[in-house]
């Protein structure tokens, strides 16, 4: 029986399809058409077989991450409008991490960034481009869908 250990220190969705396991931090990693997408828990071991998966907490100390506030996904969409061409990472640090907590946990930061990206995809707002040279993908807000306000 083949299995597939991850550790997480950041959610990551899965796909179990054919023995095959497709494990990304965000399902636009994914094939289309895959059906049965599930959210792991972050700061966790990971095993995963044909059967199904378990997890196991890495550190109680991050067991408790707070949500984002109401406004983060308007701070997002408005951010990125304001910078397009932008690294995820960017759009996390410039309109995200101002609302997290001070302590440090970033987790709600990023996984909120992933689920915003997908939302945004889904939707057909989003474009996303790899610039000539380059080899990370560039973000921005398609120009018609500019100024609607953020995804719900």
């Amino acid at each position: 029986q083949k299995k597939c250990y991850v550790a997480l220190d950041l959610a990551v969705t899965e796909n179990i399809k054919f023995l095959q396991v497709y494990c990304a931090s965000s399902t636009l990693a994914f094939p289309s058409g895959l059906t049965g997408v599930t959210q792991l828990p972050y700061n966790a071991v990971i095993e995963i077989s044909p059967d199904g998966w378990r997890s196991e907490m890495l550190s109680p100390r991050f067991d408790r991450m707070g949500g984002m506030p109401s406004e983060a996904g308007a701070k997002f969409v408005a951010w990125l409008e304001e910078h397009p061409g932008a690294l995820l990472a960017h759009v996390v640090d410039g309109a995200l991490r101002p609302l997290c907590p001070q302590d440090g946990k970033l987790y709600p930061c990023a996984a909120f960034g992933y689920r915003m990206l997908e939302k945004l995809h889904r939707d057909g707002r989003l474009r996303m481009f790899i610039p000539e040279g380059d080899v990370m993908v560039h973000l921005e807000i398609r120009e018609s869908e500019k100024g609607r306000g953020h995804a719900s």
